[in-house]
């Protein structure tokens, strides 16, 4: 195969894995559909339990009366309504029992990541509740 050739094929492979990588690998987004991500599951974590029905307020998740915030290995499962974590599934409407830990309005911005502050307050906001809960 020519030089040229090859060296276009190498270039073109970079690419691809760097795309890819960025894609699937990298940050995960703060917000998918209403479930806030904001922090990782590998971290010290709190180790109350969190109870209630999950419902939606507006475009947020709330467990009983707290705004859930939800590892980095949730998603959104949009024909469920459900929230996935593993080969979980919390579908909204029911009751849940997560394992967590409440924070206050004031409490909660030195446990959450910087990219989770601005959509946590944002639902705060919107539906008057003064509680977040650390779910998984």
């Amino acid at each position: 195969m020519p030089h040229r050739i090859r060296r276009s094929l190498l270039l073109l492979a970079a690419v691809a894995v760097t795309t890819a990588t960025a894609a699937c690998g990298g940050d995960a987004p703060t917000a998918d559909g209403p479930v806030i991500r904001g922090y990782s599951a590998d971290g010290d974590f709190p180790a109350a339990q969190v109870e209630g029905q999950l419902r939606r307020a507006g475009d947020c998740l709330v467990v009983g009366t707290a705004v859930a915030v939800w590892t980095d290995a949730a998603s959104w499962d949009a024909d469920a309504d459900a929230v996935a974590v593993g080969d979980d599934r919390y579908v909204v409407g029911t009751d849940v029992r997560l394992a967590g830990g409440f924070y206050d309005r004031g409490g909660w911005q030195d446990v959450v990541t910087d990219d989770a502050v601005a959509p946590l307050q944002d639902c705060l906001d919107s539906s008057g509740l003064e509680t977040v809960a650390l779910v998984r």
